[in-house]
């Protein structure tokens, strides 16, 4: 896991370029990897997960069950745009 923070770390400039889309596969997906989630497997890694009429980035599962909710955002995006977003979330 050091190593990939590390590489990370040190390419933080390249992925402050990508888009959301981009940051989800060469970071967040990498990350979950190293943390021996099966990013193939939806039953634990589900992407774009409903809820109600939303949709979340990642859902983390286990056994059928939701264990954590992703939201997923470029690295220079301002995150105070998206309380409202991740407040509806949570009341969903």
């Amino acid at each position: 896991m050091r190593n990939v923070l590390f590489d990370i770390k040190n390419n933080i400039q390249k992925y402050k370029k990508q888009n959301e889309e981009a940051v989800r596969q060469s970071i967040i997906l990498r990350i979950l990897q190293k943390l021996q989630w099966e990013v193939f497997d939806i039953e634990e890694v589900y992407p774009e997960y409903k809820i109600g009429s939303l949709r979340v980035d990642y859902a983390l599962r286990n056994a059928s069950k939701n264990l954590v909710f992703l939201e997923v955002k470029r690295l220079e995006e301002e995150l105070e745009r998206h309380q409202e977003q991740l407040l509806n979330y949570s009341f969903q």
